[in-house]
């Protein structure tokens, strides 16, 4: 538990440098772009890769062959590099079309670094994975540690040396994907586990390998980052400064849903993996990591909230005082994330993976549609609708994610009478 804590404390660390040195350095409206840049970089690892990263996830600790997995791992991602070029291209194409990067060389340069950056980080994160699979949470510290780091500091300290140049932040989280992805590659393969790869012409189970995964990952990639498309488009280009400052204040849900999970997953995984009275007792436990994680998150929250006021100067650059207002919204809105994570890995670990698709898609339409139509009425609204959202997760999500989990598969019923 204690490397599981610390990796999310140097995030934490980090994040809220990370306010303070991007609220001195980036103009709001400069923030405001690169944080739309960021919400395209989950398109590598939370969609294309989508599928073979659940793999990892689920079946590397139960791998008998690692150079085999690997193998297949590896080439299944070679297979989906091409759809991540295409993503790239949109990406520079559709960002120039709209104005926000004048000029095709930065259209060029925002599409390649899409494209490097989400490819990098999928390899970052399936060695996280796997290091977490195996429970080898220290050599999993590192990797997030060097990245926190990195991503935290090397693209407003590059943007500084440039001379206030975009470009900079693109190349400087680029470079941070690469220390993610060495970092991740070397401590797995310090372990012995690619040395010798054996060939093999298997491929991923067809849940994983079709295309569910892709419409479902897809679908929470457009609501993780819809919120600021939505800013984008209803407000001016200084709130979308505000809303990705914010963001990084309210951090707390996520980093708390982050810890809870690499502690909680392989154990619910192996609940998954026993008899229907396991299943059930796996539910429970995730019932209770919910609430406990919403009760924490909520007071968290309203403690910044109280504490805003005298953020300003020793955390928050003056120029970001209108940040304040959003730090609640966005916090809610990350603990809705979170608990739609909870059910998720809840629904993987019972291997009722095709019944992820009633949740996942339910939940998403329901937060997509009803941020859009709060934006088109105005910040108020759509700062009400934020601070509301957990209900789409407890409401919604949570009924459909408890119900799959005790009805066993066919083969599971089979073995557990």
């Amino acid at each position: 538990m204690i490397p599981i804590l610390a990796a999310q404390a140097v995030g934490l660390a980090c994040g809220l440098a990370g306010v303070r040195v991007n609220s001195s350095l980036l103009p709001p409206e400069v923030l405001g772009l690169y944080g739309l840049f960021l919400t395209l970089i989950p398109l590598g690892n939370g969609v294309v890769f989508a599928g073979v990263t659940r793999f990892v996830v689920r079946h590397w600790a139960a791998a008998s062959d690692r150079p085999a997995f690997v193998g297949l791992v590896g080439r299944a991602w070679q297979r989906r590099l091409g759809w991540l070029a295409l993503a790239g291209v949109g990406t520079g194409v559709a960002m120039w079309g709209m104005g926000l990067n004048p000029g095709i060389g930065s259209a060029v340069a925002v599409g390649a670094a899409v494209f490097l950056s989400t490819a990098l980080i999928s390899v970052g994160a399936m060695a996280q994975s796997a290091l977490q699979a195996d429970r080898q949470h220290w050599r999993d510290l590192a990797v997030s540690a060097a990245g926190s780091v990195t991503r935290t500091f090397l693209p407003p300290v590059l943007f500084t040396l440039a001379g206030g140049a975009v470009l900079s932040l693109w190349t400087g989280f680029t470079l941070h994907a690469a220390v993610l992805a060495g970092m991740g590659g070397w401590l797995l393969l310090g372990r012995g586990i690619w040395r010798q790869p054996a060939p093999s012409t298997a491929k991923l189970p067809p849940a994983y390998e079709g295309g569910m995964f892709v419409v479902l990952s897809l679908m929470g990639w457009m609501v993780m980052g819809a919120n600021r498309w939505f800013i984008a488009g209803y407000f001016d280009a200084a709130t979308i400064g505000y809303f990705v400052l914010a963001s990084g204040v309210g951090l707390l849900p996520a980093m708390v849903c982050t810890a809870l999970l690499q502690y909680a997953q392989p154990g619910w995984f192996a609940l998954g993996d026993g008899s229907a009275e396991d299943r059930r007792r796996m539910t429970r436990q995730v019932d209770l990591v919910a609430i406990g994680f919403t009760v924490a998150a909520v007071a968290g929250l309203l403690g910044l909230t109280a504490l805003g006021p005298w953020l300003i100067g020793p955390l928050i650059a003056p120029d970001y005082a209108p940040a304040l207002a959003w730090i609640l919204p966005t916090g809610c809105f990350g603990l809705t994330l979170g608990l739609k994570s909870l059910f998720h890995t809840q629904l993987l670990a019972s291997h009722r993976e095709a019944a992820c698709a009633p949740a996942e898609i339910t939940g998403s339409v329901i937060l997509l549609m009803g941020g859009w139509w709060c934006a088109r009425l105005g910040p108020e609204a759509f700062s009400n609708w934020l601070i509301a959202s957990p209900l789409v997760a407890l409401v919604v999500v949570r009924p459909i994610g408890r119900w799959y989990p005790i009805a066993p598969s066919p083969d599971q019923a089979g073995r557990n009478p």
